[in-house]
């Protein structure tokens, strides 16, 4: 099953991201949870529409990224917090997706972060008192209806019919997906633009 052999191939980097995020620490500080969602937004910005690309292979296997999309909720999260939304400096940090199985190993990635989100926004509200409406949107993921679209990708993943090939281009994805965010969220040398 491809789910299996995504979470199996990609344990070392998901294990990785986790340590050097450290999440909980970062979203009790409001400095450093405003920076943790300029890098995600810097991040998404630039990857959703690499996903879009394959927008109707996916709908065809009926998932609509649209609704998927986290960039609306990041952006309005930093205005709640009188931010502004900002792209990252320097090369490209997103991984290449010129392939549907691409694209499947990095969505793979994405949603399964909304899982993890429902922890983190637990953290958030106890320590700062945001939610979904004033600062805390992207962790809330996609509110009440988080399980049942994570269960609809799963179904999608076990209908997918992928060749070896493919399942490996998939696996390759998403181990990059992870470097990659690993490489945005924790690298201490991206310095994000100050408000004007």
């Amino acid at each position: 099953m491809l789910r299996d052999t995504l979470r199996n191939r990609t344990r070392a980097q998901h294990a990785r991201l986790e340590e050097r995020l450290e999440i909980e620490r970062r979203v009790r500080q409001r400095d450093a949870y405003v920076d943790l969602l300029k890098r995600f937004y810097g991040f998404y910005v630039q990857i959703e529409p690499r996903l879009a690309a394959f927008a109707r292979t996916f709908e065809a296997h009926g998932i609509d990224l649209a609704e998927r999309s986290r960039v609306a909720r990041l952006r309005r999260d930093l205005i709640a917090l009188g931010e502004r939304a900002v792209a990252l400096p320097g090369a490209d940090p997103v991984p290449e997706i010129s392939t549907f199985p691409q694209a499947v190993g990095c969505l793979y990635v994405l949603e399964g972060s909304t899982l993890g989100a429902q922890v983190i926004l637990k953290c958030i509200r106890a320590s700062s008192g945001l939610d979904s409406e004033n600062g805390a949107a992207f962790f809330s993921g996609y509110g009440a209806s988080t399980g049942p679209m994570w269960q609809a990708f799963l179904k999608f993943l076990s209908e997918l019919t992928f060749t070896p090939h493919e399942a490996e281009q998939a696996t390759a994805a998403a181990r990059e997906t992870f470097e990659r965010l690993e490489r945005v969220l924790c690298d201490r040398s991206i310095e994000l633009a100050v408000n004007d």
